[in-house]
């Protein structure tokens, strides 16, 4: 029992930092994997397969070094000149990352509950401080309580789509859609449909390294929670398979309503809103806990680091954080985006490559 408590909060912390604002609205996957149509299924499985691997060999690393911290891991892999550099560029961004959920958090309140959003991201702010100073168990506890509400919402929803999908076809319609996909694969060459591949893969890779630094820092804090080495690989391999299938469930809804939300900022949303305007607010709350968790781990490990950086007490580095936040948030959701998040897979990309590269560094 103890052990399936202990895999259950490190799958739970590990879907929780992942599953963003950008995983949940539809968007990341639509960008990563849907404009592929039916091949981004290969991505999406190929993706799984990494979130996986890098569950697995990060949390091993984490329980058989006794990691507890960012330091601690990056200390493994290189040299410590430069170790103080990355901690800050790291931080730059995690900060980042936190204002930019609590920004996010103000705009679905507003434009979907109707709600002010200055008084949504102050309260945003205040439930983060708060969880905050409970440390890697606040957000344990956290994860474990919002995760499964996450993934009741975004399996009923996808899984209700493609039942009624499946309810409102026909045999000659699948025969027809048949055909026409047994013409296209005779019209494309071997060639174009290993380069098409190629690319589904790549977009694979790319989505999990863009994924990976966040997904460090949190796990390179969590050793107090793993119960022995069995408990870090399974966490680590159920989260990931956790991932990919949302991902999957996510996917098969987009290309079943593809020519209606292609262009959509949020396409889940207008996805569930044809099951109902209640089914609709469900789904806008769980974009709404996406953002929240995604939040308290960027935070975390934002001051975390900013704790060891400068040596403060971690209650006073929390609250500067919080409330300096608050006014960085009218630079805008779409803007902090642009500017953060691609520089955040480049760095993600650099640490995926040691990891996989080089699993049993012990510099």
């Amino acid at each position: 029992m103890k052990r399936v408590k202990s895999v259950w909060t490190i799958a739970s912390i590990y879907v929780g930092t992942v599953i963003g604002a950008g995983f949940a609205s539809g968007q990341e996957i639509l960008l990563f994997f849907g404009l592929y149509n039916g091949y981004g299924v290969i991505g999406v499985i190929f993706a799984t397969i990494l979130f996986c691997g890098v569950g697995v060999l990060i949390l091993d690393k984490v329980y058989s070094k006794n990691i507890m911290s960012f330091e601690d891991f990056i200390l493994c892999y290189l040299n410590g000149r430069l170790i103080k550099l990355i901690q800050v560029i790291v931080t730059f961004f995690l900060v980042g990352s936190y204002v930019i959920m609590i920004t996010g958090s103000g705009t679905i309140l507003k434009e979907h509950f109707q709600y002010n959003p200055l008084k949504g991201i102050i309260l945003m702010s205040l439930l983060c401080f708060f969880v905050f100073n409970y440390g890697t168990k606040g957000i344990a506890r956290v994860n474990e309580i919002i995760v499964p509400i996450m993934l009741v919402i975004v399996i009923f929803v996808t899984v209700t789509i493609v039942i009624r999908f499946i309810n409102h076809l026909d045999w000659r319609t699948i025969v027809n859609e048949s055909n026409k996909l047994l013409l296209s694969f005779r019209n494309t060459s071997i060639i174009d449909i290993i380069a098409l591949i190629i690319q589904v893969l790549w977009k694979g890779l790319i989505y999990v390294s863009y994924n990976t630094l966040i997904t460090i820092v949190v796990i390179s804090t969590i050793r107090p929670l793993i119960l022995d080495r069995k408990s870090a690989v399974m966490g680590g391999a159920f989260g990931g398979v956790m991932l990919g299938l949302l991902a999957f469930l996510i996917l098969s809804s987009l290309l079943i309503f593809w020519s209606n939300i292609y262009k959509l900022e949020i396409p889940m949303i207008a996805i569930a809103s044809s099951l109902g305007e209640n089914i609709k607010k469900a789904y806008s709350l769980l974009l709404l806990l996406a953002m929240f968790t995604t939040a308290i781990a960027a935070g975390h490990g934002g001051i975390m680091n900013i704790c060891q950086l400068i040596k403060s007490p971690k209650p006073v580095v929390s609250a500067m954080i919080c409330i300096f936040a608050i006014p960085l948030t009218l630079i805008g959701f779409k803007s902090l985006i642009s500017v953060t998040y691609p520089f955040f897979g480049y760095l993600g990309f650099g640490f995926l490559a040691l990891i996989i590269l080089n699993p049993s560094s012990n510099k």
